[in-house]
C-alpha cells in the first residue's frame, strides 16, 4: 500500500478549485489538463488529477455540460475527490492503474500500418505486406491483452480499500471528512 509522504495543502487547494470548475462546466477539459501538478510528493494530487482525466476524451476541448455532462456517479466521485483534497488525510491507495505501455504498442501498430500503405504506394509490396501483418498483430495484441491486463489491474487496485468511497481509504475516513466539511460551513 502506497502512503503519501506529505500533504501539499497549496497544491490540493488548487486542484480542488480546478476540479470544481471542471465539474461545474466553468473550464474546458483542455484548461483542466493544463493544471500544473508540480513535484510536491503528495500522491493524492497526481492520482486524483489522473482519475479526472479518464472521465472525458481529449479529442477536442469542451465543457462538461449538456451533452458532455458527467454521469451522476462520476460527478459524485469527483465531489468525493474535492472533499478529500480539502481534508488533511494521507492518500493510502496504490497508484491508479495506467495503461501507458498498451497505448505505445497501439501507436507503433498504427504507425507501422501507415508505413505499409506508403511502402505499397512506392511499389515495395512485400515489405508493405510484412509491415501490415506486424501492425495487425500489434493492434490485435493490444486489444486482447489490454482488456485482460487492465481488468486484472483494476480489480487489484479496487481490492486495496473501499471502492465506494475512493479516494478515501474507508468509510470511516469518508464519514469523518463529511462531518468536518459540514462543520466548516
Amino acid at each position: 500500500m502506497t502512503v503519501s509522504t506529505m500533504i501539499n495543502r497549496e497544491g490540493r487547494t488548487k486542484l480542488a478549485h480546478s476540479l470544481r470548475q471542471l465539474v461545474d462546466g466553468e473550464i474546458t477539459t483542455d484548461q483542466f489538463e493544463l493544471f500544473e501538478l508540480g513535484r510536491s510528493g503528495d500522491i493524492a494530487i497526481n492520482e486524483i488529477w489522473y482519475y479526472a482525466t479518464t472521465l472525458y476524451h481529449g479529442l477536442y476541448p469542451y465543457r462538461l455540460r449538456s451533452k458532455h455532462a458527467l454521469f451522476q456517479d462520476d460527478r459524485e466521485q469527483l465531489e468525493r475527490c474535492i472533499m478529500f483534497l480539502n481534508s488533511e488525510l494521507e492518500y493510502r491507495w496504490p497508484p491508479f492503474p495506467r495503461m501507458i505501455v498498451w497505448y505505445w504498442l497501439f501507436l507503433i501498430g498504427v504507425l507501422l500500418g501507415s508505413a505499409s500503405i506508403i511502402l505499397s504506394q512506392l511499389g515495395l509490396h512485400m515489405l508493405a505486406a510484412v509491415l501490415c501483418v506486424v501492425a495487425s498483430f500489434l493492434i490485435l495484441l493490444v486489444w486482447l491483452c489490454s482488456k485482460h491486463v487492465g481488468a486484472r489491474n483494476a480489480q487489484a487496485f479496487w481490492r486495496t480499500g473501499e471502492r465506494e468511497v475512493w479516494p478515501f481509504f474507508n468509510r470511516v475516513e469518508y464519514e469523518q471528512a463529511m462531518i468536518s466539511a459540514q462543520g466548516n460551513h
